[in-house]
């Protein structure tokens, strides 16, 4: 305290002091000043403030002092309207520290009263620099949420409780294809009814401080889809849930390559399962392949075609071919495009077909030929999923060829004679017990022609083993050449064969048929370097007359061609009669 304190000031100290608590320990600081400005007294806060020093020295003298020149300019109009109005006047101004950094305050003066007199200034201020500090740095956050919300790859977008759009971030203008002028105002009713947008919905979540998900399709300004997902977070001011911000994220792609890896999956699923029908032929299961290659590629027609040096044969097809198909053109693009990859594909609106596509076929390691898929209409519009399908189908197909061609070598190793090519004898009696089903099941009749060649074994004495081999071959390609193709040649063993005459309507039929076998007599036939000439004896069973079973038809047979043999070879007998 000054020593030259003004007698209505100390008057004024001494009442202070009965509340010394409100001066020594407020959190502000406190000064006061006589009526010509001059310190008279600073609590500890004012002290530490300014520093102890610098406090110290202030006593007895003007408060400019303490202020900078434009602060102190200011404080001296406010100090006066106080002093001659006896008003409080609030404001901002500056102090200078002990270190000569200027302090930002908040300032009061109230005038100072003893009785009616205004007898002093009393002077509080309070220390702004570190609101400052915190003012500075939520304006830094500010800014770096501004950053953040303008600059964020995802759309951003303040709602009201409305869920009317207050701000949106350039990422939800670029997804949605709408200005902010354009979505200000309007809620997300605004991106199509597929929302399923629910205003009081949101409101309520939004009310409950929830934070929600969603997932929907929204449509942009341009007319096209968007599959998004995102999250909505309540705003809280003020304890209070004033709106809500809204986070999307595109999701389209990641939705469509999850629905085509679901469908490649359940497209290979089929092709293990077509693959895996080990009961079902292999001409079913390559129809089966082609039916679902033409429904998953959109196709009107699938095939398999063959190629043999210049033949280009179709062996499989599925679907409903179109007419007028050049399959010449066709080949010839394949064939050039199969040089350079497995997998085609032609999309050409001024060619015919407009779109074909296929893969190449190997079976058993080597090529085979093709697989193609044609489109008459628009081009197929074929994804890279598409092309690993068709490589897939293409591996598939071929291996149900490869099997298929296996089988038939089993087969012809089974049930097949490995000289002349014809059935044996297992495979003959087969085919003679269906066709005598067949013949009980529509009530009519079949002929057994049982073969023999008339004095083999002086052939074979003659000319050797290996003439006699060559004569079997072409007694059995003689056979093919004069007997229908509904009709079965079986050798039996030796130089006897079986011929079945499925259908016939008499026993004269089966005669004319026994008859014309006797006619090798007039041929000759090539027999390795030798011209040979042969007979046959010729027995005939016809059903029923002579018989009702396999077994009893070959017997009959067998009878009648004995009759033959007995008479003198070279003829036919019908049943055992004869």
């Amino acid at each position: 305290m000054s020593e030259n304190v003004p007698a209505d000031i100390h008057d004024y100290l001494k009442l202070l002091e009965r509340a010394p608590e409100t001066f020594r320990r407020s959190w502000d600081a406190i000064a006061i000043y006589d009526l010509e400005g001059r310190v008279v007294a600073g609590n500890a806060v004012a002290r530490a403030m300014i520093g102890s020093d610098r406090a110290s020295s202030m006593l007895g003298r003007h408060f400019a002092e303490h202020m900078t020149l434009e602060a102190a300019t200011k404080a001296a109009r406010d100090f006066a309207h106080c002093v001659t109005l006896g008003q409080r006047v609030e404001s901002s101004s500056v102090f200078v520290g002990e270190d000569g950094q200027p302090i930002p305050v908040r300032t009061l003066l109230v005038p100072a009263r003893v009785g009616n007199r205004i007898v002093g200034v009393i002077g509080f201020a309070r220390d702004l620099r570190h609101r400052q500090d915190i003012l500075g740095q939520f304006m830094r956050s500010e800014q770096q949420f501004r950053s953040l919300f303008e600059n964020h790859p995802d759309g951003l977008a303040l709602h009201d409780l409305e869920s009317r759009f207050l701000r949106v971030n350039s990422a939800a203008e670029r997804l949605t294809g709408y200005t902010l002028d354009e979505m200000i105002g309007q809620t997300p009713e605004l991106f199509g009814p597929d929302t399923g947008y629910d205003v009081e919905a949101v409101r309520a979540a939004m009310l409950r401080g929830e934070t929600t998900e969603f997932e929907h399709p929204i449509h942009t300004k341009s007319g096209g889809t968007l599959e998004i997902n995102g999250r909505r977070v309540p705003l809280i001011l003020d304890g209070e849930v004033r709106g809500f911000c809204s986070m999307i994220h595109d999701v389209t792609e990641e939705r469509r390559a999850a629905r085509n890896s679901a469908r490649q999956a359940t497209r290979i699923a089929e092709l293990y399962r077509i693959a895996a029908s080990a009961s079902v032929a292999q001409e079913e299961r390559v129809k089966t392949a082609l039916e679902a290659g033409v429904a998953e590629l959109g196709a009107e027609w699938a095939y398999v075609a063959r190629f043999d040096n210049d033949r280009f044969e179709i062996t499989f097809s599925a679907g409903t071919r179109p007419q007028k198909i050049p399959l010449e053109a066709e080949r010839d693009r394949i064939r050039a495009e199969l040089k350079s990859e497995d997998v085609f594909v032609f999309s050409d609106p001024a060619a015919y077909p407009p779109s074909l596509a296929g893969t190449a076929l190997a079976v058993e390691g080597t090529h085979y030929g093709a697989v193609a898929f044609v489109q008459t209409g628009a081009p197929m519009n074929l994804s890279t999923m598409d092309r690993d399908y068709i490589r897939a189908l293409g591996v598939l197909i071929g291996s149900a060829i490869q099997q298929g061609e296996r089988t038939k070598r089993l087969d012809t190793l089974a049930f097949g004679d490995a000289l002349t090519g014809l059935p044996n004898r297992a495979l003959l009696e087969d085919r003679l017990e269906q066709t005598l089903l067949s013949a009980r099941r529509h009530r009519r009749s079949f002929a057994a022609h049982y073969v023999d060649i008339d004095y083999f074994k002086t052939i074979n004495d003659t000319y050797g083993h290996h003439v006699g081999d060559a004569v079997l071959i072409a007694v059995s390609s003689w056979l093919r050449s004069v007997l229908r193709d509904s009709d079965t040649i079986g050798r039996i063993g030796g130089d006897e064969f079986v011929v079945l005459q499925p259908e016939i309507d008499s026993q004269d039929q089966a005669e004319e048929v026994a008859a014309k076998l006797c006619t090798i007599r007039d041929q000759t036939l090539r027999a390795g370097a030798h011209d040979i000439r042969v007979t046959i004896s010729v027995g005939c069973a016809v059903f029923p007359m002579d018989a009702e079973n396999p077994v009893d038809m070959l017997k009959a047979a067998d009878a009648a061609l004995y009759d033959v043999k007995h008479r003198g070879r070279d003829g036919y007998a019908i049943g055992i009669a004869q």
